[in-house]
């Protein structure tokens, strides 16, 4: 049995106090990141969906300003605005903001052989399983049958 001396003891407790201690501090910090961030959101929403309503009804007023009808243009374009500032407010929640035009950012697998997840509890057809996301098969209607006086 080695006995180590009170320094070599002493100076390892420090370094695992030390690891300990920023370890603590990193996970402070994302929690930190982790509210601004909700709070971001939150604002960001907030001005999406004020913005939409003040721009569309500032169009509008101009708009009856310019052509002379004054509550129809203003009514209509507050409409169309609080539409706009909906219409980013769901696209800043799913997070459409964030790549090129309408779609999500594509997922990326870490596994080339992964295949994609399959929701809870589902099953195949044949197993009895859901069939297009429902949780019974679907009844079949006049357009899942072949027509036969249709031309092909």
């Amino acid at each position: 049995m080695s006995r180590r001396s009170p320094d070599d003891r002493l100076s390892e407790f420090e370094s695992r106090l030390n690891r300990l201690k920023d370890g603590q501090s990193g996970k402070a910090a994302a929690s930190d990141t982790a509210k601004t961030s909700g709070y971001g959101m939150a604002f960001t929403i907030s001005a999406d969906l004020v913005g939409g309503l003040v721009g569309g009804a500032g169009l509008g007023w101009l708009i009856d300003q310019w052509a002379g009808s004054f509550p129809l243009g203003m009514i209509v374009f507050f409409f169309l605005g609080a539409g706009a500032g909906m219409w980013n407010v769901f696209r800043t929640v799913r997070g459409y903001d964030m790549a090129l035009g309408f779609r999500p950012p594509a997922a990326s697998s870490t596994e080339p052989g992964d295949k994609t997840q399959e929701p809870t509890g589902s099953r195949s057809e044949k197993e009895g399983g859901d069939h297009r996301g429902q949780s019974t098969p679907s009844v079949p209607g006049r357009y899942d049958r072949p027509d036969p006086h249709r031309q092909r």
